[in-house]
């Protein structure tokens, strides 16, 4: 692959230089990963070529050298939780050893994910068969939208059927089929190019992630669509034109996605996610959109109650049918 460096000067004048690199496939990089960090690289040493700057030191790829920071009491309580969760299950996909920086020997942080990533409930990768098998009867991220939705006269038609399809995934413990409709299906053909698209745009790395619980609420999770950094997520979007251009004159979060971002913002610890709208058929310049959606501890401290109360009404729900009707019913 190759990247061009262009330098102009309001007087007219310009240069340009070009770095080739090989796709960058060292630590089991995907296709994608691959071309991001190579050119991060070439963008990096192209420009250096040209402005002819020289670096000092030794070039680590930007991994600080020493010893990592320490998690913080609420990631290792993250861990316990789901050690405790696995442990029920009788799993056994890894084990937690050291003790909490608050509380005794520190933990490094370069250690959480590691920890965490045996884990099937952050192990499934976003679409895979191991995904759809670990989310029956759990609250996504995804559909936060229907758990909260309103009308005037009170809780909306969609969170009584949204409850209604949980019911049926619990007591059978089978996931619902899913219609993919021709939209749907070439925005999950098009989720590549718009992650490639966003790396190249922002300089930013997406890592690809599972399906991750909430820390304190059971049942109850989020599969974003990448992490971003130490800090950031993604949520891709491939809509139909229509909607693409509704996102782009709106020039901001619309409210279904809203509800979604933050409660994978919740349900990882992050601080913040980028809404990434994409569409191809748009010309340069309009084809993506990004926006950054900030950590609001109040707004997702609202969906909490909202998503606790839902999951209280659907046990309670699930319990109903099981007394009157058994067990064997609902196996």
């Amino acid at each position: 692959m190759s990247v061009t460096c262009y330098l102009s000067h309001t007087g007219g004048h310009s240069e340009e230089t070009t770095v080739r690199l090989p796709l960058d496939l060292s630590d089991g990089k995907s296709g994608v990963h691959a071309v991001g960090s190579s050119t991060s690289y070439a963008k990096r040493y192209a420009a250096s070529a040209l402005l002819n700057l020289t670096s000092a030191g030794e070039d680590d790829d930007g991994q600080a050298t020493g010893r990592p920071p320490n998690i913080d009491p609420e990631q290792w309580a993250e861990l316990l939780l789901v050690k405790e969760r696995e442990t029920r299950g009788n799993l056994r996909h890894f084990s937690v050893s050291g003790s909490c920086p608050a509380a005794g020997e520190p933990f490094p942080s370069s250690d959480f994910r590691s920890q965490c990533e045996g884990s099937p409930q952050v192990k499934q990768l976003m679409g895979s068969p191991d995904w759809f098998t670990a989310r029956p009867g759990l609250v996504t991220a995804s559909r936060i939208a229907d758990v909260v939705a309103r009308t005037n006269s009170g809780y909306g038609a969609s969170r009584a059927n949204y409850m209604a399809q949980l019911v049926a995934e619990r007591l059978t413990r089978k996931p619902t089929e899913r219609f993919v409709s021709p939209a749907m299906q070439w925005g999950l053909d098009h989720e590549a190019n718009a992650r490639a698209a966003y790396e190249f745009f922002t300089d930013n790395t997406v890592e690809a992630i599972g399906f991750v619980a909430h820390p304190t609420i059971a049942m109850s999770g989020a599969s974003p669509d990448g992490l971003v950094g130490a800090h950031g997520l993604c949520e891709l979007k491939c809509p139909n034109t229509a909607t693409h251009i509704d996102t782009l004159l709106e020039d901001g979060i619309p409210a279904k996605y809203e509800s979604q971002m933050f409660w994978q913002i919740a349900c990882t610890g992050r601080e913040w996610c980028d809404l990434v709208s994409y569409d191809p058929r748009m010309p340069d310049g309009m084809s993506l959109y990004v926006q950054r959606l900030a950590r609001n501890d109040e707004k997702i401290a609202a969906l909490k109650f909202e998503v606790t109360t839902f999951i209280q009404e659907l046990n309670e729900l699930c319990s109903r049918l099981i007394d009157r009707f058994g067990l064997e019913a609902a196996a």
